[in-house]
């Protein structure tokens, strides 16, 4: 059912009857509930086709690199924290701005790679080569 297939729950209400929707009318009644349903798939169906439009087909090794930046990262950021650690007093401007921009880059590739694999595992963004199984 589309949103277009709705009617006013006002204009369904038939007064002279009592008050109640009629039984034509009741079917074609879409509750905010069914509606944020087919928001939802109506959202995953589109970001496939954007996906499939934007990016081709994604391949393993794609996600498997960015995982890979990813600990990259993290390690470059405990190492370079390990490091202000050696030294007594506060650490120096310096290390101190590095410290803020890896921990930023971290934390923004963490949210995304978070984000891709969620949409991933929903089945959202589909992945050459990965199929769910078939019972």
């Amino acid at each position: 059912m589309s949103f277009n297939d709705t009617i006013d729950l006002k204009a369904a209400v038939g007064t002279a009857t009592g008050g109640g929707v009629s039984s034509q009318r009741r079917d074609r009644i879409m509750t905010r509930t069914m509606y944020a349903r087919h928001l939802e798939s109506f959202a995953d169906e589109a970001l496939k086709q954007q996906m499939s439009r934007t990016c081709g087909p994604l391949l393993q090794p794609e996600i498997e690199a960015l995982a890979a930046r990813l600990a990259n990262l993290k390690t470059r950021y405990y190492s370079a924290l390990l490091e202000v650690g050696k030294n007594r007093g506060l650490p120096q401007p310096e290390q101190f701005r590095e410290l803020q921009a890896l921990r930023a880059y971290c934390e923004e590739l963490e949210a995304g790679f978070t984000a891709l694999t969620r949409e991933i595992e929903q089945g959202a963004i589909p992945v050459e080569g990965v199929t769910d199984p078939v019972y």
